[in-house]
This record gives C-alpha cells, structure tokens and sequence, in this order.
C-alpha cells in the first residue's frame, strides 16, 4: 500500500485502521472455516497466536469498516444472515458499523442493519438484540497505523 510518505487512512473512525483480534463474548476469535476458499464461511476459533486470528478494519468514512481477513486477503461479506469471505466489492454487504455497548461493541452488516452474532462456532447476522452476550465484541489492537 505505502511507497512513500503516510498510509492511505480515513480519519474519525470509532478504531485506528490494523490488524485485530475480533473475540466472542466466550473467548473464541471471529476467523473463517478455510482461508482461501471464496465463500468459505466465518466460524469462531481459538487463539492460534498467529495470523489466522488477525482481521484488517480498514476505515471508508463515517465509523463504517471493510473487515479483511489477513491471512485469506478476503473480505467479510454479510448474505442472508450468513457471513463468509469473498472478493473485494465496493457494495454494502461487505460495511461493517461499529457501536459502542459499554465495553464492547456491537458490529453491524451496514445492508442488512443486523448485528455481527454467533451460535456454537457458526457466524451470522441477526438482528440487534442488546439483551443478548452473543453480538457483543472485543477488539485485541495487534498493530495499528
């Protein structure tokens, strides 16, 4: 990305552009089933202290995120309260909101206004339900520019 000078960043989002650990209220990391299989779907992972639990926010405006999976080089795109990775699309299936919920945050699919949530290891989106641990996120900052 960067020959010279500064990276290339949106200022006033909610987090600096990096690299993340996205963890459930559980422990367990957002990551993907296989890494370099179009569509393979988001599932949650243990901590393998390496880049398989790292996911990219790169900021676009407004605290909205294109969230990529940095070992795949894939973004996470929201279907039909499913969630997978996928080739770059400018569309809003593949926006992500952050909001604030105390201590955590709430990641919200910007088509479909659903929540970031999961069930056993299998990601999807539903909608906003503050009641609920499930949709609720940490964010570990593993490198930020």
């Amino acid at each position: 990305w960067v020959l010279k000078g500064q990276a290339p960043t949106i200022a006033g989002g909610w987090i600096r552009d990096g690299a993340y650990q996205v963890v459930a209220s559980d422990g367990r990391m957002l990551g993907v089933a296989e890494n370099r299989d179009l569509k393979s779907p988001a599932v949650l992972t243990r901590d393998s202290g390496a880049l398989e639990n790292l996911i990219w926010f790169y900021h676009l405006g407004n605290n909205e995120y294109r969230m990529i999976k940095l070992n795949a080089g894939l973004p996470f795109e929201g279907g039909a309260s499913s969630v997978f990775i996928n080739w770059d699309s400018e569309a809003d299936t593949q926006r992500w909101l952050l909001r604030k919920e105390g201590a955590k945050l709430m990641i919200i699919h910007k088509a479909s206004g659903e929540a970031l949530d999961w069930e056993g290891d299998r990601i999807m989106t539903r909608p906003r339900n503050s009641s609920s641990a499930s949709p609720l996120w940490s964010l570990v900052g593993e490198a930020t520019i």
